[in-house]
């Protein structure tokens, strides 16, 4: 990733005018504060403030008017809204979002009026150290009218920050941090319930016990979601053989340490026999998981393996109400709004190689 250099007091003048432009919401034809007013509100010389409104003035966000002031200038309704989508820690992998959310930044998704630049950005370290780097290409883009961005692998010191810029920020799913899964803000959460497709399609099976891999319960949705299928297989009277994967105890970059407390979870299920029911699988990252040697000799045997996943079918909803989301943030930056959306879980077949669908997914 590129360094970004530490930005001019004429640009940084620019960058907290331009915040206080668009999160406040000012009606074109406001006047601002005069430049000499300005110039002792940020401790610089007039002639330094001057510089700033010229960019502003560049960017078409206000008009300077000799011998009258500096007006906020109207913002054209119409036109492409430059949407920025920030995948952070986000890899291309079947588990995750990733391959479904970029489809709304091209055709059949894509609504006319929108354009976007997309930046998937790999978290390296705990320390977010390209988080602020992020933080100020984002500062550093006017033209930017909304920032789209995966809430997951966000702590509630990153959504303050992000709630800082220029433009409002919508989320999509929710934080893995439990202090920050309900923190104020534009949000789309998909509501899908992979429990009850898992047991139907279990009991198509004829099964009466299954292993399941899933992450470890420091993460909340993580969490919510063990405790539900342990209570839905205790009232099923089915048998559960529950391993928790530790994913979240490691760097995700850090491949090797993951690979082997992943083995080490897989060989406990050999020795006490679990390997050989039904199989579900959920959050892991398969490239560590699925390329484990004992993972890929089990399945070679026409047992059940399976993994809720994204449907890769009508998606629509979810991206009718991403648009819908971002409009209503540009229009009121000041409004929180939520939206909840129900796509299709598909489960996907490791070992037969088959998907199944299933539209309804109410709660069991």
């Amino acid at each position: 990733m590129e360094l970004l250099t530490t930005p001019t007091k004429i640009s940084s003048i620019a960058a907290d005018l331009r915040n206080m432009i668009k999160k406040s919401n000012y009606r074109a034809g406001t006047r601002l504060m005069s430049t000499r007013q300005l110039a002792e509100k940020f401790s610089v010389s007039p002639k330094t403030v001057k510089c700033a409104l010229d960019v502003l003035q560049q960017e078409r966000l206000i008009r300077c008017e000799h011998g009258r002031g500096v007006f906020v200038e109207q913002q054209s309704a119409s036109g492409e809204q430059e949407i920025y989508v920030f995948l952070w820690g986000m890899r291309r992998e079947p588990c995750n979002y990733y391959e479904e959310i970029l489809k709304i930044a091209y055709p059949p998704a894509l609504r006319s009026g929108y354009s976007f630049t997309v930046r998937t950005v790999f978290k390296d370290s705990d320390d977010f150290t390209h988080f602020d780097q992020e933080i100020a290409r984002i500062e550093n883009s006017p033209r930017i009218r909304c920032v789209f961005a995966a809430s997951t692998h966000f702590n509630t010191s990153h959504f303050e920050k992000l709630s800082q810029l220029h433009c409002p920020v919508v989320y999509f799913g929710d934080s893995k941090y439990e202090e920050a899964v309900d923190y104020p803000r534009n949000r789309i959460i998909d509501t899908s319930d992979w429990v009850q497709p898992v047991f139907s399609q279990l009991q198509q099976f004829g099964a009466k016990e299954f292993t399941l891999f899933i992450p470890d319960g420091s993460i909340s949705f993580f969490r919510d979601a063990t405790r539900r299928i342990v209570q839905s297989a205790t009232r099923m009277g089915m048998g559960l053989n529950l391993y928790e994967l530790p994913c979240s105890v490691y760097n995700e970059t850090d491949y090797e340490r993951i690979t082997e407390a992943y083995a080490r979870c897989v060989r406990k299920a050999i020795e006490a026999e679990q390997l050989d029911c039904p199989i579900v699988i959920y959050g892991a990252i398969n490239g560590a998981f699925m390329n484990l040697p004992e993972i890929k000799e089990r399945l070679e045997k026409p047992v059940a393996f399976i993994e809720p996943v994204f449907s890769r079918t009508n998606m629509a909803e979810f991206y009718s109400a991403t648009f819908d989301l971002i409009a209503e943030s540009v229009s009121n930056p000041a409004d929180f709004h939520i939206r909840k959306v129900c796509p299709p879980v598909r489960l996907h077949d490791y070992s037969s190689g088959r998907d199944y669908v299933f539209e309804e997914t109410n709660p069991m």
